[in-house]
């Protein structure tokens, strides 16, 4: 479970991840309902939910590890471009 702070509304973070999910290609892996999403790649299982404030992600499956540490590199250059 990974949990991070953020400093966007959960309407902006929402928007943003839409857009990432999109140019990455992942669009329809990922389901969303309201703020809470779930997504299957590869074995890989990713739910998570926006909070205010805080974003909640839980990672299982094959990949885990990789993909763990590619959302906590992705998020680190999300704070470093000044996103969340």
């Amino acid at each position: 479970i990974i949990r991070e702070r953020h400093n966007r509304t959960r309407e902006e973070l929402k928007e943003l991840f839409i857009k990432l999910i999109r140019e990455n290609g992942f669009e329809s892996a990922v389901r969303w309902n309201g703020f809470a999403f779930e997504g299957k790649v590869k074995g890989t299982t990713i739910r998570g939910e926006i909070f205010e404030g805080e974003l909640h992600v839980e990672i299982s499956g094959w990949l885990e590890k990789m993909a763990a540490q590619q959302l906590r590199q992705g998020w680190q250059e999300l704070v470093i471009s000044g996103l969340v």
